[in-house]
């Protein structure tokens, strides 16, 4: 299994090894910690002397976020100093790269006496958090296993420093088949300061100027982007690349550093919706967060319209494209093309043509017969259409489904319809079906479902209630005569005519049971064996697909009806409680 090792600087540890050390004052812990390192599958042996201080070990806690090793700070960097010394003090014997080893050393220490703030070294074998499942020990035998094999390592490398032999390096366990030099050497470790690189967001870089130019670091101050631009932009949240400038030429640069788009433009927009729009030689195009042209700069106008739809101007004329640069809505006369955004952002357009006219379109690019003055809400695939006291309904094409007229819709879009209502009564109407009802009910409701495939509207008529199913042939489930409806399980419905008389009603309109039971619950579909569970004559019974019923035992009682409020049902889960106790107690005789 690959894991990470987790590499910290924080000023508390568990309370499980608290009494091995010095207390703190409540007002000297304020929990913070630092990432160290985040290394795959091995804690490498240089920093092993960062814990030569009596190390305690502390099961993981929280799924990983507490426990592991923990050792004294201060204590482990001087030892990893003594040991970084010996090493300067051998560089013939055991560098390859004396230059690079110094570079790596200052930085590095420069890291550890700047930034290493807190009391304690943590080390969390199983990474920053445990994924799988814990096991017995809860992990307790790696970090013990680890901890020997760092003190074994530590012992060597204090008797190689103590004889001033270099070559009792080779004897780390750690190594294997390997010399000490041979692994000190590798690339991968650059020294010991790979290990704290490794536990950087590359992605979080901050600008900084030098000589009147911009460049980009990192959260070690490491210089990732040299000092060359004029300009760096913002990185918005959502957006990959960032603007940037150099030399009066832009370009966009991504969150690592990196120019994915050259400076070769007279002019670069923010990124919005992974697009940036460019202008060469007065000439507008678009590119994409790939650094590719997806709209080549020809046009003599342009700007972004909504998410991946772009108006163009060539001559007099404007036009909608798509990111494939496919013509949506044709070239014609005019002053520009607009978005209009409803009140849920979803949007509409707008081309503005000579003296002031305006034709608008909808997003299928099909005329949309509105006028200035209205006030137009989308609703997925069609359009709310609000002209002075009357209200309209059309749909993407920009056919009028519902004529205007003094009435109000709601989308329902759980049951793909409208509530229409007129003069305070409402209907529902699907434009798939066209009117599922008249506008003669108090209110209309959807009932929830797990399943996507079965939509039922609640139909209130007053203080009555009916079951409407909503699908490629609709009809009424249960007519407008109960109190209330809930669902148990695909193809299955509760009805109730009082608080207490539930019964349960087929999906196709046929009753299972009358309303003879005081309680029911279908779990959302959950129940393994029956359609519900139920209170019947004061007994909790499983309700099976053809109503009949099964008495439950009193530890799915206690199960099912834990955390209730209802008095009833309390009573029921005493009396359940109360059954199990005797046989709790036999199996737990001298339990006091």
């Amino acid at each position: 299994m690959t894991r990470s090792m987790y590499l910290c600087n924080l000023d508390h540890v568990p309370a499980t090894i608290q009494e091995k050390y010095l207390p703190l004052s409540a007002t000297e812990i304020v929990y913070a910690y630092t990432p160290m390192m985040r290394w795959e599958n091995e804690f490498p042996l240089l920093f092993h002397p960062l814990f030569a201080d009596d190390i305690a070990v502390a099961p993981p806690a929280d799924y990983g976020t507490g426990g592991g090793l923990y050792a004294l700070a201060e204590n482990g960097i001087t030892a990893l100093r003594v040991l970084y010394d010996f090493i300067q003090t051998h560089q013939s014997t055991l560098l390859d790269d004396p230059t690079a080893f110094q570079v790596a050393r200052e930085k590095l220490f420069r890291y550890l006496d700047e930034r290493m703030k807190q009391r304690f070294f943590r080390l969390a074998p199983w990474g920053e958090a445990v994924d799988d499942a814990l096991p017995v020990d809860g992990h307790l035998s790696e970090a013990v296993v680890l901890k020997g094999s760092i003190e074994a390592n530590n012992a060597i490398i204090v008797r190689a420093i103590a004889a001033n032999d270099p070559s009792l390096l080779n004897e780390c366990p750690f190594l294997g088949e390997r010399t000490f030099r041979q692994y000190l050497n590798e690339r991968v470790y650059d020294y010991g300061w790979a290990l704290i690189r490794s536990s950087v967001n590359p992605f979080i870089l901050d600008v900084f100027s030098e000589n009147g130019l911009k460049g980009m670091k990192d959260t070690l101050g490491e210089v990732i982007v040299p000092a060359e631009y004029d300009t760096i932009g913002e990185f918005f949240m959502t957006e990959a690349l960032a603007v940037v400038s150099k030399q009066g030429k832009w370009g966009y640069m991504n969150r690592r550093g990196v120019e994915v788009v050259p400076c070769v433009y007279d002019r670069a927009d923010d990124f919005e919706y992974a697009y940036g729009t460019v202008t060469l030689d007065g000439k507008f195009g678009v590119v994409d967060q790939n650094g590719q042209t997806i709209i080549p700069t020809v046009y003599d106008d342009g700007h972004l319209l909504d998410h991946d739809l772009f108006a163009v101007k060539q001559g007099d004329e404007w036009a909608i494209l798509d990111a494939s640069g496919e013509v949506l809505l044709p070239f014609q006369p005019a002053g520009d093309i607009i978005a209009i955004r409803d009140t849920e952002g979803r949007s509409y357009f707008q081309v503005e043509k000579e003296h002031g006219e305006k034709l608008f379109f909808t997003h299928r690019m099909k005329p949309l017969p509105v006028e200035v003055t209205d006030k137009v809400t989308v609703a997925e695939e069609y359009y709310i259409v609000t002209r002075g006291e009357t209200t309209a309904l059309l749909d993407a094409g920009g056919e009028t489904l519902l004529p205007f007229a003094q009435q109000r819709f709601h989308w329902m879009h759980e049951l793909s319809a409208f509530a229409v209502t007129v003069a305070r009564k409402t209907g529902l109407y699907a434009p798939k079906h066209g009117w599922l009802t008249d506008t003669v009910y108090s209110n209309i409701a959807s009932l929830y479902t797990p399943e996507h495939s079965e939509r039922y509207a609640v139909v209130y008529h007053g203080m009555k209630a009916g079951l409407l199913a909503v699908k490629e042939q609709p009809h009424w489930v249960l007519p407008v005569a109960y109190s209330r409806c809930c669902y148990l399980k695909k193809g299955f419905i509760g009805y109730s005519t009082a608080e207490t008389s539930w019964g349960i009603v087929r999906a196709d309109g046929t009753i299972v049971t009358d309303t003879i039971f005081e309680y029911l619950d279908g779990k959302m579909g959950n129940i393994p064996d029956g359609v519900a569970i139920g209170l019947k004559d004061g007994e909790m019974v499983t309700i099976a697909e053809d109503g009949t019923t099964t008495p439950m035992s009193p530890q799915a009682v206690v199960a099912a009806l834990e955390g209730v409020t209802n008095i009833a049902l309390l009573k029921v889960l005493r009396a359940a409680k109360k059954a199990i106790a005797p046989h709790q107690e036999q199996q737990n005789p001298n339990k006091s």
